[in-house]
């Protein structure tokens, strides 16, 4: 199995109820099959900063991290995700977190 990249926007200032909404989601769109190549095969998920940040950087940071194999976000067999939190403006209020990770394809 092959991995990929994996990007989830999900609304809310609160990281475990977001990742978990986000993780429920991808199991009703694809069950929860370990190659579903989404969220939803992540069991954990740990934030990569503390203050939050526009979507745009926040994507730009999330690619840097998966494209340099950071082996804490990019084993697609673990069951590890991380997050930076999202808000509209260097550091404003969470609004949202973008999760990301490696997943089985």
């Amino acid at each position: 199995m092959g991995g990929i990249s994996v990007y989830v926007l999900q609304s809310g200032s609160d990281l475990t109820a977001a990742f978990e909404a986000a993780r429920q989601a991808a199991a009703a769109k694809v069950g929860w099959r370990p190659d579903s190549g989404t969220i939803a095969t992540k069991q954990d998920v740990t934030a990569v900063r503390t203050d939050a940040m526009p979507i745009g950087p926040a994507r730009l940071l999330a690619g840097q991290l998966l494209d340099r194999m950071d082996a804490r976000y990019c084993d697609h067999y673990d069951v590890q995700a991380a997050a930076i939190p999202i808000c509209d403006t260097y550091g404003g209020t969470v609004t949202a977190w973008l999760l990301f990770a490696m997943a089985c394809d």
